[in-house]
């Protein structure tokens, strides 16, 4: 069953919006269901990174030291879940799917794995931190004065 077109008042038919409607519907359309897909595994990813974050640093607590911090678990857990998305995507992934149960985990266990692996890489070479150019020394204060041992033979 078909609509009727919409018409104005002096009886003329409405002309479409335009294709840029069209195209916007579906550029909103794609990014809500990306999100949709990658909200499982990245949750799942945040959850398990910023434990073992919280347990680490309850463990150094004592000596006063901070291991790691909430947000580079959270940046790779953003990572790792748009990894795992990707890997899905590869038709390799299925090549086990219909062997016993044991196969299939076993090959993509090593699959994410390595898929993990590569994008960790990535993302290390890609931030990878340049040395900062010298500076020159601070004036000294006369309060703070350098402590110098005696390296004399005893």
């Amino acid at each position: 069953m078909r609509t009727k077109p919409i018409t104005y008042n002096d009886g003329r038919l409405a002309e479409p919006i335009g294709i840029s409607a069209g195209i916007a519907h579906r550029i909103g359309a794609r990014l809500l269901h990306e999100v949709r897909e990658a909200l499982p595994p990245t949750i799942f990813f945040f959850v398990g990174f910023n434990f073992i974050v919280l347990t680490t640093n309850l463990l150094v607590a004592q000596y006063l030291v901070a291991v790691s911090n909430f947000m580079l678990a959270t940046v790779a857990a953003l990572v790792v879940g748009k990894a795992v998305l990707v890997a899905n995507k590869i038709p390799l992934l299925r090549r086990y799917d219909r062997a016993p149960l044991i196969q299939p985990i076993l090959f993509k266990t090593a699959f994410y794995w390595v898929v993990v692996f590569l994008a960790r890489l990535l993302e290390d070479r890609a931030t990878e931190r340049r040395p900062a150019p010298q500076r020159s020394r601070p004036s000294r204060s006369p309060i703070s004065r350098p402590v110098v041992r005696d390296n004399r033979a005893r």
